[in-house]
């Protein structure tokens, strides 16, 4: 059951970390629309934390816990910049006549769905990986 949880977690990390890759487009064009530099800062800093998860993940052997602080490092990261990446957004959003909240739905909704992925992820391999059996 535990390599069941760490595989299924392992594998739901690494798509989450490419498909915020993938659909950066969107997040991309919500940025130029806000006129704001600093939000894709912190975009940039998720989307490289997300990826760190999944090179991190890639290098894990069975019972080490070497690069156990990295992702947790990582996971910090990626919650973070996504924290404040959805906060300036939303304050962009309240701040400016000219934008509306169908312009920016999309990317917070992507956002907030990876972050919690990364959680839940992270949380579950973190704690079946040292009991797993290979």
């Amino acid at each position: 059951m535990k390599n069941l949880i760490y595989n299924t977690s392992k594998r739901l990390l690494f798509f989450v970390a490419l498909f915020q890759l993938a659909v950066s487009q969107v997040h991309i064009s919500m940025i130029t629309k806000l006129f704001v530099s600093n939000v894709g800062f912190y975009f940039f800093i998720f989307i490289l934390s997300g990826l760190m998860i999944m090179f991190n993940l890639s290098s894990m052997q069975a019972g080490s816990t070497q690069h156990m602080g990295a992702l947790a490092v990582s996971l910090v990261g990626a919650l973070g910049s996504g924290y404040i990446y959805l906060t300036k957004t939303w304050a962009d959003y309240l701040t400016q006549q000219s934008v509306t909240l169908d312009i920016i739905r999309a990317s917070m909704i992507i956002i907030t769905i990876g972050m919690v992925v990364y959680l839940v992820g992270v949380v579950c391999v973190m704690f079946t990986h040292l009991s797993r059996e290979e």
